[in-house]
Formats: C-alpha cells, sequence, structure tokens
C-alpha cells in the first residue's frame, strides 16, 4: 500500500510538471520557404502530442501544422499583429496566450501577453 501512495504522489508530480506550460520565445524559429515565413514557437511543458490553434490570423497567414505561415511579400515592413493562441497537450491541459508578432529588416520578434 505504501509503495502504491508512493506511486500515486510521484505520478502527480510528473503531471504538474508538465501541465505547466509556457511559450519558449527564446526557441522560436523561422525561415523562408516558397515566398512565405515558416514560424514555429515551441512550448516549454506539456504531454505531447501538443495542438495549436491560432486565432484571428491576418488574411494571406496560415497555420500549417504547429507552424504559422507568413507571406513575405505580402507583409510590410515593421508590420505587428497580434493573435491569439491556445496550446492543448496530450493530457488535455491548455496554454492561451496572446502573441504580437513583428517583422522588421528580415526578422520576425515575437511578444508574449495574456489572453484577453
Amino acid at each position: 500500500m505504501r509503495n502504491l501512495t508512493l506511486f500515486t504522489v510521484f505520478a502527480l508530480a510528473i503531471t504538474l510538471t508538465y501541465s505547466q506550460m509556457s511559450f519558449d520565445l527564446n526557441s522560436a524559429s523561422y525561415q523562408s520557404v516558397n515566398g512565405f515565413w515558416d514560424l514555429s514557437i515551441p512550448v516549454k511543458g506539456g504531454v505531447n502530442p501538443l495542438t495549436y490553434n491560432f486565432q484571428g490570423l491576418p488574411a494571406l497567414w496560415y497555420q500549417q501544422g504547429n507552424n504559422i505561415q507568413i507571406p513575405t511579400l505580402a507583409t510590410a515592413d515593421g508590420n505587428t499583429q497580434a493573435i491569439k493562441v491556445i496550446v492543448t497537450d496530450g493530457l488535455g491541459n491548455t496554454l492561451q496566450r496572446s502573441l504580437l508578432i513583428k517583422i522588421s529588416g528580415g526578422s520576425i520578434y515575437i511578444g508574449d501577453y495574456p489572453y484577453n
């Protein structure tokens, strides 16, 4: 019985650790592919698989899997867009944040803010 209790506490600790999700903006990456910026924003924590839902994408931007496709020619330099993102992990935990995405000088900058 003692081993079962210890196992339960250990499993709960692991679940709580992995359920704390946040964006890892320092590891975000982008590359120009076929006229689009392919933007990947990883998440720390959570249990795989992670599912991204990008809301309020500007015209011509679209979601491809867990990445955002941003047209390079249609995006004005210095343009800043706000989008909402919901990430759901394999246990049903969610991360809801707003991201500000700014394109300037051929680089993409990302800010992370509360959802509303």
